[in-house]
């Protein structure tokens, strides 16, 4: 089995590309070669990479890292299928030609949000594009694409969030159970090029977010393969 996923919001500011550089980590730490690419115009994944080299920070077993920003991913599947278990985009943060090369790309598409109003909105406005775009890519990859919001920068003290939380609980089927909370230890880890993994001890509260979400990234997946198989 491989599997594309993608990272897709349509404002900045949701942490998708520090959520995407944990997930693709964390896939490549389970077994999975990994591939990380960055096709956001931003290129904030090549600049973490580009940190990491600067500090002279080993490569990351089973990850690689490249950026394609010209909207050419879907012509590239069957080779990336080849070489990899798992390719994990960095989308764009707007539904624009890029993001939806993206999408056409991807088995799963996540969408960051935090538990806020402008947030949800904006998550509303690409899941939109996420549903028109579905029966084109169905019919060219001969695969079911499947989409999520993934609450990212979680606070849960606040009423507000609690009250959105419950909102999005009733976009049935489409959110994922795993939270990843708002921690110092993102911000820090990725401004030195690192990931969580390594700048924390093992089993800290924010690694285990990052692998709980990709356990369920990857038991969603393979349900998905046995009732295609079925």
């Amino acid at each position: 089995m491989y599997v594309f996923i993608s990272f897709i919001s349509q404002k900045g500011g949701t942490g998708k590309t520090t959520l995407a550089l944990h997930v693709a980590a964390a896939m490549a730490q389970t077994g999975l070669k990994t591939l990380l690419i960055d096709a956001d115009p931003q290129a904030s994944a090549m600049a973490w990479h580009a940190c990491r080299m600067q500090h002279e920070q080993p490569s990351l077993n089973r990850l690689t890292i490249m950026a394609i920003s010209n909207g050419t991913i879907t012509s590239q599947i069957p080779e990336l299928a080849k070489a990899y278990d798992c390719v994990v985009i960095d989308g764009p943060p707007r539904g624009d030609r890029i993001a939806r090369d993206v999408i056409l790309a991807s088995d799963m598409v996540l969408v960051p949000t935090r538990l806020s109003g402008f947030d949800v909105w904006a998550g509303d406005s690409i899941t939109k594009i996420i549903e028109e775009l579905r029966p084109v890519q169905e019919m060219a990859n001969k695969r079911p694409l499947d989409w999520y919001y993934v609450i990212n920068q979680k606070n849960p003290r606040t009423t507000a969030g609690r009250i959105i939380l419950k909102a999005l609980e009733r976009v049935e089927g489409h959110l994922l159970d795993s939270h990843v909370c708002e921690r110092a230890a993102f911000i820090e880890s990725t401004s030195q090029g690192l990931t969580i993994f390594e700048t924390e001890a093992k089993g800290s509260k924010g690694s285990l977010e990052v692998s709980r979400l990709v356990d369920e990234i990857l038991e969603r997946m393979h349900k998905r393969e046995q009732r295609r198989a079925a």
